[in-house]
């Protein structure tokens, strides 16, 4: 209470009711809840704000040891916070120019030395006067050794900027797309929506509340230059974080190894040819020229644009399918490609080039990349174990550019050795710090190279590209898209015949050359009616609390096994929670989640405990689904009303909508009507038959895998997973 009438006073609050009720009955009910809220003409004292450091704490190096294998250098920098500096952006200026990922850029250099991964830069932890300005480096292991030099760089960078790098231009296409952005955005949900517009009303003023976040209001060259002053090495805290450092001390609290140094290094004089390499951002190719919204009065032919998808190619290797947006009238469109490769004997090893091959392409496009982001454009390039997934979505005005880029590189895939020698140990180390992941984390993971072929874990992915070696990797990128399979959706602010060229410049590029093989399909497990015992998968982890999973599949793809598992995961996911963390508390993470693999519906009940043994945890999970009926009997009713409302729900955003389409194309639901059919299913559904469902599926103890960070075999009640 001391608390709340010393910080708590109307006027320094604010509030934000989104509803559909008229403006009249709002301003009613908010005088009713909130008129109580009292004024106490509050002001704050800067004598007793705490800043960011103590006087004379800076310069100063921290290093500390981390739990996983990463190497991380940030330079933190205290700045002063205005509201000028919030609509102006003066430090969303320098970000932009330090975090730049073009050639000669700091991270390009920074790479091409074999001593950085990435880089970002911006604002942190910012407060009512003050803010950190950070440039966040991940390091390779030979990086940590130099991380004396990396600051001498930054540094050079920093001097360049001040020198040529304050330019009206720069700004005005950070100012051009945040308006893009701005009038073309995705609809934030209610929740979301009042909570940015509460914040925005506490730092801007009315008329900048919707857009104040993400204006670029004025060009100030002598404010971005004062900013700039603040990025001094007087004024910085250095950080290192990485396994190779030589801790003098242990923290009080989480027992983090680390030291602290009340200086920095010396700032160092760069090479020349390293200088001659630094060249600051060029203008942008891939901003788009106009923004325009294609609606169907454009077309030469009275046809009505279809509800769904439609296939506009298909042939023996490659099906596009297409759906002109009318609904959301924005700009944008959406080209999703799904790339199958012929098995050769699909092993590990193989797999695990996929992945890297995934890597060294968005490399390669590194410099485009980071153009296409500033431009509104979106690359997902996602590798699998038969292949990679490409998604671009944004602006159309400059997307089929921004395709053929990517088309090119995957045609034409250029990686040296050295790019290899830093992809391949990135990739290694990242799979390896899965496992250092939180329990639950993990064996959530470890599901799909359980249930799938080909498909595997990330330490056997990990260990099988190990021993892949740079010929190896450059014949397999040659040969890439030799046999490729595609499955593609272009969808958005596109006419029938752009969709049309865009397709066969899709399979000109992506379809170079055919020897004949055939791309086999996936084969998924699926558990027996008539197992004899459990299925157990063991997976021991060096973390000290204790983990179960209980996974329970559906007995087939069909919609009248996947409308039962959701109703029922609905009806049991709130009473295990309750039941086992609220009442029991069994851990604190308690979850049933939902967990499809491929076509087929599932359901994961996970607890992960610091207190109890995996052995209670299973008995306690195996007690609560032993009799449930009274519950979901109780339930039904308002449970399958209540899925069948948000089964109904339309999608909110052209986004939303396109996920639905191309996860609809995934899984092979062809006519995009699962929704609906699993609508129909769940209207015609009894108690009865749900009751016999869970009966049949959630009490079969022998049809079940159980997931444990023990053996917990210890009777002989369960099988080795197969």
């Amino acid at each position: 209470m001391i608390f709340y009438q010393s910080h708590y006073s109307a006027e320094k609050m604010t509030l934000v009711v989104l509803s559909n009720e008229p403006l009249s009955q709002l301003e009613t009910w908010v005088s009713e809840k909130f008129t109580a809220v009292p004024k106490r003409e509050m002001t704050v004292s800067v004598a007793k704000y705490s800043h960011m450091f103590a006087p004379d704490f800076l310069p100063a190096t921290l290093e500390m040891v981390p739990e996983k294998d990463l190497h991380q250098l940030v330079f933190s920098f205290p700045v002063p916070q205005s509201k000028s500096l919030l609509i102006n952006k003066p430090y969303d200026y320098l970000a932009h120019l330090l975090g730049h990922e073009n050639q000669g850029s700091l991270i390009s250099i920074l790479k091409n030395l074999g001593w950085a991964e990435a880089l970002n830069a911006g604002i942190a932890l910012p407060s009512r006067d003050d803010a950190l300005f950070q440039i966040r480096i991940q390091l390779t292991p030979l990086g940590v050794k130099a991380k004396d030099q990396i600051t001498s760089l930054l540094f050079y960078v920093i001097k360049e900027i001040e020198k040529q790098g304050i330019q009206s231009w720069r700004y005005d296409e950070l100012r051009v797309m945040s308006e893009n952005q701005f009038r073309y955005d995705e609809k934030l949900s209610p929740i979301d929506t009042v909570a940015y517009l509460a914040q925005n009303m506490q730092d801007f003023p009315v008329q900048e509340i919707l857009r104040g976040r993400g204006r670029y209001a004025a060009f100030d060259e002598k404010q971005i230059a004062q900013c700039l002053s603040y990025l001094r090495a007087d004024n910085m805290l250095v950080t290192l974080s990485s396994p190779q450092v030589t801790p003098l001390r242990i923290t009080n609290l989480y027992s983090v190894p680390f030291l602290i140094k009340r200086d920095v290094a010396p700032i160092l004089d760069i090479k020349n040819n390293v200088k001659q390499d630094f060249i600051l951002p060029k203008h942008n190719p891939l901003l788009p020229a106009k923004l325009t919204v294609k609606s169907s009065s454009i077309l030469h032919h009275s046809k009505p644009v279809d509800e769904a998808p439609s296939l506009i190619i298909e042939k023996d290797r490659t099906r596009i399918w297409y759906k002109q947006d009318q609904e959301f009238n924005q700009p944008k469109s959406a080209i999703h490609l799904h790339l199958l490769v012929p098995p050769d004997n699909m092993n590990p090893e193989r797999s695990s080039l996929h992945y890297l091959f995934a890597e060294s392409i968005k490399n390669q496009l590194n410099d485009t990349l980071y153009f296409a982001q500033l431009a509104g454009l979106e690359l997902q390039l996602t590798a699998h174990a038969r292949g990679i997934d490409i998604s671009v979505f944004g602006f159309s005005n400059r997307q089929s550019l921004f395709l053929n880029y990517v088309i090119a590189a995957l045609g034409k895939p250029t990686t040296s050795k050295s790019d290899f020698n830093r992809l391949k140990s990135e990739l290694i180390r990242r799979w390896r710090n899965e496992e250092k992941a939180l329990p639950y984390q993990v064996m959530i993971n470890q599901l799909p190279s359980l249930f799938v072929r080909p498909q595997w874990s990330s330490s056997e992915l990990a260990s099988a590209l190990e021993l892949v070696d740079f010929d190896q990797f450059t014949q397999f990128s040659q040969q890439y898209l030799w046999d490729t399979k595609i499955e593609g959706l272009i969808h958005g602010n596109y006419l029938p015949q752009e969709a049309i060229k865009l397709s066969a410049i899709i399979e000109h590029g992506l379809q170079a050359r055919q020897t004949g093989r055939k791309v086999s399909d996936s084969v998924m497990t699926i558990m027996a009616d008539n197992q004899v015992k459990p299925w157990l998968y063991y997976h021991p982890l060096k973390h000290t609390d204790k983990l179960v999973a209980l996974y329970i599949q559906a007995p087939s793809s069909t919609d009248s096994d996947a409308a039962r598992m959701l109703l029922l995961r609905q009806i049991l996911q709130p009473e295990f929670f309750h039941q086992l963390r609220t009442e029991k508390q069994m851990g604190y993470v308690v979850a049933a989640i939902p967990y499809p693999i491929k076509q087929i519906e599932g359901t994961l009940f996970l607890v992960q405990s610091p207190n109890y043994s995996e052995l209670i945890i299973q008995q306690a999970v195996n007690q609560f689904l032993g009799d449930k009926t009274e519950l979901v009997a109780k339930e039904f009713v308002i449970q399958k009303d209540s899925l069948i409302q948000k089964l109904q729900e339309a999608p909110r955003s052209f986004r939303e909508q396109d996920e639905r389409f191309w996860q609809a194309l995934l899984h092979e639901d062809y006519s995009f009507d699962r929704r609906q059919r699993l609508i129909e299913v769940l209207k015609h559904l009894t108690p009865e038959e749900l009751l016999q469902y869970y009966s049949q599926v959630f009490q079969n103890q022998n049809r079940r895998l159980w997931m444990a960070t023990a053996n917990i075999n210890a009777h002989q009640n369960f099988q080795s997973f197969p």
